[in-house]
């Protein structure tokens, strides 16, 4: 199993078998995302997700195995809005978690009381860096520090800058962001006097179950010297109204002030803007993704050009 780049649901049906986890048990593929392949479990009346990121190789064998870190954190300190995870195998990089029944939903169409619920859970994860540092060296695992956006930083840039420099296509939007980080660069530091436990990626990844929030997919959780709000922003396609919202809500729950809250938020903003058009290169230049084309990878820069100017 481990040579193949995807596996289908015959080669998860015999891996269950060879590892022993279910003896009776239905399997059936759902839908995947960019990173995950994933598969429902059903055994015993009791449900599960199988997920394995080897949809596009080589995948970061990192991503699960945060999650699986993470989730029995969770567990320990009795965090109820997340799954369970039940199976790990870092080998054939595999994990599978308890199935979070409900509908799916994004934060740009949400109520406002299910947006409270939600940022609450997230202020909650927030803070639990002291726990969650105690639980990783009482439990002798290594987990990234956050990033310091620094001139170490301008330099890894500078050298991604380079590698895409030869190709035409990208010239326009490197150029541009180049002005950007000449401009702006030195205002992006932000303070590193307070370090919190982020989802990594919240905007999508939310079920609602009887009017319950319930975060999910976890692979992206990481330490970081901002509480998340800029990536919401950056990914979440919402409208001015909802942003206003999220920054006032956040501010009720931290006791920052909202508009220190929200000054940060655009220095990490504007730090995320140009990593995310960098790393859009990258991935249409290297790997085989849905914008394949000449033409949609113009409509994906120019997207993210447009999101840029909307929020600053």
């Amino acid at each position: 199993m481990m040579e193949k780049a995807s596996l289908s649901q015959s080669d998860i049906r015999d891996y269950i078998n060879e590892k022993k986890i279910f003896r009776n048990f239905k399997l059936r593929q759902l839908g995947s995302g960019l990173a995950n392949k994933n598969f429902l479990i059903s055994s015993n009346g009791k449900q599960y997700n199988l997920r394995t990121n080897r949809i596009r190789p080589p995948m970061n064998k990192e991503l699960l195995a945060h999650e699986h870190l993470a989730l029995e954190f969770f567990k320990v300190k009795k965090i109820n809005f997340t799954a369970h995870s039940h199976y790990y195998d870092k080998e054939e990089n595999i994990h599978i978690v308890e199935y979070l029944p409900g509908r799916k939903i994004q934060m740009k169409n949400i109520s406002t009381a299910q947006l409270a619920q939600t940022l609450e859970c997230l202020y909650k994860i927030n803070g639990l860096v002291p726990s969650f540092k105690a639980y990783i060296k009482k439990e002798g695992h290594r987990f990234p520090a956050p990033i310091k956006y620094n001139s170490a930083l301008l330099k890894r840039l500078q050298k991604d800058f380079r590698k895409l420099n030869k190709h035409r296509e990208y010239r326009f939007v490197i150029n541009w962001v180049k002005k950007k980080i000449k401009k702006d660069f030195k205002y992006l530091r932000l303070s590193e006097k307070n370090v919190y436990l982020n989802h990594g990626d919240p905007v999508s990844n939310i079920i609602i179950n009887r009017n319950k929030i319930y975060l999910i997919d976890w692979e992206r959780v990481k330490l970081a010297y901002d509480p998340g709000i800029a990536y919401i922003f950056l990914h979440g396609d919402l409208s001015s109204k909802r942003r206003r919202e999220i920054v006032d809500i956040y501010a009720g729950l931290s006791g920052i002030e909202p508009t220190a809250l929200r000054a940060e938020t655009v220095r990490t903003f504007k730090q995320l803007m140009f990593e995310d058009l960098i790393n859009l290169c990258k991935v249409h230049l290297w790997n085989k993704t849905k914008y394949n084309s000449r033409e949609k990878l113009y409509l994906g820069l120019i997207n993210g050009r447009m999101r840029y100017y909307d929020y600053l």
